[in-house]
């Protein structure tokens, strides 16, 4: 069995466990084992994130300045483009230690919840390689056709794309899912009141060793970003998941704006 170790601590301001990365091989069992601190463990491929980081954030921040952010995530309202739809979170991390903590390994089967347009889905495509799954589940039928369309022109094989309500029945098997990946999504469901229902079933599809990646943005001014109001802080993320049979495993930084937290599976 291998493990997740934590390397460099960094507390966020509400979190009870804090660290800065995990390493480890094969299937990513969670159980503990030593692992040396390799910073070459993992290499995201150099093509997958333009120019360098300080520097992309503060280009895409320019560009979303004016721009309000919501998601909704209920019913027929996807069919139309939701405010700020496509990937907002993924042009505001820091892209590399992000996948370095999420410590997903070749062959795995990866679920990007609510994936909106996809960035997350084809940046794991590349981690989980030929062998591995990314389902890219969202009820938005723009960016689910849109991901459809992109994964057909570049010949990708390991991306399968699902239109469904989150919040219902997700159609994949119990115990099927390495890491599922809520990006920016959780807040969203609070406020639609769907959280319980998504995250019921999400348990239901992670494997016991599996994991659970939670991103959302800090509980500062912004833009960039939802309302201040409807923002989440570490704390109250973890008060909200714990009750669906998840612990707490890591609270790390994803930059000005963003923290993830990552839980594992506690039974079930």
């Amino acid at each position: 069995m291998k493990a997740w170790i934590p390397r460099l601590p960094q507390v966020i301001p509400g979190s009870s466990t804090s660290t800065k990365g995990m390493t480890g091989k094969g299937t990513g069992s969670l159980s503990q084992s030593t692992v040396v601190d390799d910073p070459l463990a993992f290499k995201l491929k150099e093509d997958s994130v333009e120019g360098d980081e300080p520097d992309r954030i503060d280009k895409q921040i320019n560009h979303l300045k004016d721009k309000p952010f919501n998601q909704s995530t209920k019913g027929n309202l996807m069919e139309e483009d939701p405010i700020g739809a496509g990937g907002r979170s993924f042009n505001l991390i820091d892209v590399r230690e992000f996948f370095k903590i999420l410590n997903a390994q070749k062959g795995m089967t990866v679920v990007d919840l609510a994936c909106g347009y996809g960035h997350y889905s084809f940046e794991l495509s590349k981690i989980v390689g030929d062998k591995g799954i990314v389902y890219a589940i969202d009820l938005w039928e723009k960016g689910i056709k849109t991901i459809e369309n992109k994964i057909k022109e570049k010949g990708i094989k390991n991306i399968r794309p699902v239109r469904a309500d989150v919040s219902q029945k997700i159609p994949l098997d119990d115990q099927s899912v390495d890491r599922c990946l809520m990006a920016t999504v959780l807040h969203d469901l609070l406020r639609d009141n769907t959280h319980e229902g998504t995250l019921k079933e999400v348990h239901r599809m992670i494997k016991g060793d599996g994991a659970l990646a939670v991103i959302e943005f800090k509980v500062i001014d912004g833009p960039p970003g939802p309302p201040k109001k409807i923002r989440i802080d570490p704390k109250r993320t973890e008060d909200i998941i714990r009750p669906f049979g998840f612990s707490l495993y890591s609270t790390a930084d994803l930059g000005p704006y963003t923290y993830t937290s990552i839980y594992r599976k506690t039974g079930g």
